[in-house]
């Protein structure tokens, strides 16, 4: 009886463990979505290859 109490408490943990590791997941990739969309107006380097990209387009 005590051993499938444990199972459970087991089983109820690992679920726990996932929701919030794939909780966490999801927030921090939202999180780096806003990020990298922020960095990528604002990065140089980032600007740069894209006007170079512009102007790629445009010689085609």
């Amino acid at each position: 009886m005590r051993k499938r109490r444990e199972v459970l408490q087991h089983r109820a943990g690992v679920l726990i463990f996932r929701f919030n590791f794939y909780f966490f997941i999801y927030q921090s990739h939202s999180f780096i979505q806003v990020h990298a969309w922020r960095s990528f107006f604002t990065h140089p380097l980032l600007k740069l290859t894209s006007t170079l990209g512009e102007n790629l387009l445009r010689t085609i």
